[in-house]
Formats: C-alpha cells, sequence, structure tokens
C-alpha cells in the first residue's frame, strides 16, 4: 500500500508526533521564560546601577562636569564619523566598533582623494567616537599609527643614488 500525505497515522506515529509537538511547545516555553527572567534581572540590575549614579552625581557634580567637557563630541566629529560610516558600509565593515583595518583604509581613501590636512581631524573623530561608546580606540592600532606617519603631506621622500 502506498503511503501518502492523505493516509491516516498509525497509533505509534500519532503518539510520537504528539510528543514531538509537546517537545516544541515546552522548548518554545523555556526559551520565554528565560528571556523573562533575563529581561527580570537586566531591569533590577540597572535599577540597582542607577541608584549608584544617584547617588554618585551630586557629590562629584563638578568632577562629572569636567568629564562631560572633555569627552563632549561636537557636531565636526558626529559629521567626520558619518562619512567613516559611509566609507565603512561601501567595505562591508563594522565602523563602530571599527576595526583598525579600516581606519587605515579609510584615512589611506582620504589621503588619495587629496584631502591630507584634515586626516589629524579625522583620525581624532574617530577616536572620540569610540571612546564615548566606551569601545577601544582603533586608531591606537600600531596599523593606524604607521599609516598616518606615512601619510605625512610632507613627508621626505627616498632619493635613491641612481636619481643623483
Amino acid at each position: 500500500m502506498a503511503v501518502g500525505i492523505l493516509t491516516p497515522l498509525t497509533p505509534e506515529e500519532a503518539v510520537q508526533l504528539a510528543l514531538r509537538q509537546e517537545a516544541a511547545r515546552l522548548e518554545e516555553a523555556e526559551a520565554v521564560a528565560k528571556s523573562l527572567y533575563e529581561a527580570t534581572v537586566a531591569a533590577a540590575r540597572q535599577k540597582q546601577l542607577d541608584a549608584i549614579d544617584k547617588h554618585l552625581s551630586e557629590p562629584l557634580k563638578s568632577e562629572l562636569e569636567a568629564e562631560n567637557k572633555i569627552t563632549r563630541v561636537t557636531a565636526q566629529q558626529i559629521k567626520d564619523f558619518e562619512l567613516f560610516k559611509k566609507s565603512a558600509a561601501e567595505w562591508q565593515l563594522p565602523s563602530l566598533p571599527a576595526p583598525p583595518q579600516m581606519v587605515a583604509a579609510f584615512l589611506t581613501e582620504r589621503f588619495i582623494a587629496g584631502e591630507t590636512g584634515i586626516i589629524p581631524r579625522l583620525k581624532n573623530s574617530i577616536s572620540v567616537i569610540h571612546r564615548a561608546c566606551n569601545f577601544s580606540d582603533p586608531t591606537e592600532d600600531v596599523l593606524v599609527r604607521a599609516v598616518i606617519r606615512g601619510l605625512k603631506p610632507n613627508r621626505p621622500k627616498h632619493i635613491s643614488q641612481e636619481n643623483k
């Protein structure tokens, strides 16, 4: 006898199907419960962190203002970072946090485009945005530092003995 899609299930098959469906339902319920638990724990943790912030903010008001002044992101830095984000998207690489190779490629692109005068500012903008978001600073990587040194606009050229 041919078994097709409309063939009735045997009692054993019906039990197996019911067990699989129940297992899937339980698995889904466990995932939902786990998500709810994690959200509850995160909310309680955030409440505790907010309480610490509240208690420390007033006595540290002047120090916090000084820190905010130092780490404040300017409109120019945001504009520079938008240019960096566009380049990262074209490379299909992340911009935040950015890998040092992306920073090096971006700064090299700007150099090739003749924008040598703004390279230090662009590097600084990428650095400020990363630090403001509590990411490590990709501009401190050895590759980026080497690229910055290599892209100096008035860098002396090596003159070979043959050209003398």
